[in-house]
């Protein structure tokens, strides 16, 4: 879905839910575990790739940045210390999952993917790059915390949580922030659904 609705040049979606639902699951799995959940993703994604109009070379190779970009995350949260996912509202542990997840990561994969597109189709390594960056640190942003929460809390706890008056008003400031980004295409304000 996120392919067909906000593909970009050509070969990426500008959002990129995907990876954040994966690094949920891959963090919330034992580390024995991480080749099934990996490989399910990777078998999912070349699918999904190939069901929307992608070569499969393409299919595959984005694929593979895909993971790549999830066992860099998993990698720089250990460089970090970050093994303790259930403490992610502490600020030294909210900081490193940022830096190493939702900037790094996404940077590492974005290089990997755009050198390998431009090789592969001669697209634009600059364009590649600062889509497959922004979509993907933008899923990772918004929907692995979201997920870990939802995951450790439960869903009656989480919706309880919401229900206060500071995360109603969080809530809402990333609702009309989200919505002016997208509402228009005119200029690329994406990154301002970041600091929300």
């Amino acid at each position: 879905l996120a392919v067909l609705l906000t593909r970009q040049s050509g070969f990426i979606a500008a959002v990129w839910p995907a990876n954040g639902i994966l690094l949920a699951a891959a963090m919330m799995a034992r580390p024995r575990e991480w080749p099934f959940v990996l490989g399910a993703s990777f078998a999912a994604n070349v699918v999904a790739n190939v069901a929307n109009d992608q070569p499969l070379v393409v299919a595959t190779f984005l694929s593979v940045c895909g993971v790549a970009e999830i066992l860099a995350a998993l990698g720089l949260m250990r460089v970090f210390k970050l093994g303790d996912w259930n403490r992610l509202e502490e600020p030294r542990m909210l900081a490193g999952f940022w830096l190493s997840v939702c900037v790094l990561a996404p940077i590492l994969s974005a290089a990997l993917a755009s050198a390998g597109l431009h090789l592969i189709a001669g697209v634009s390594i600059g364009a590649i790059f600062s889509t497959w960056w922004s979509a993907n640190a933008l899923g990772l942003a918004l929907l692995t915390p979201l997920l870990l929460i939802v995951f450790r809390d439960g869903v009656v706890a989480s919706g309880v949580a919401l229900a206060r008056r500071g995360a109603l008003l969080s809530l809402l400031l990333l609702t009309l922030v989200t919505a002016a980004v997208f509402y228009q295409s005119r200029y690329p304000f994406i990154f301002m659904v970041f600091p929300p």
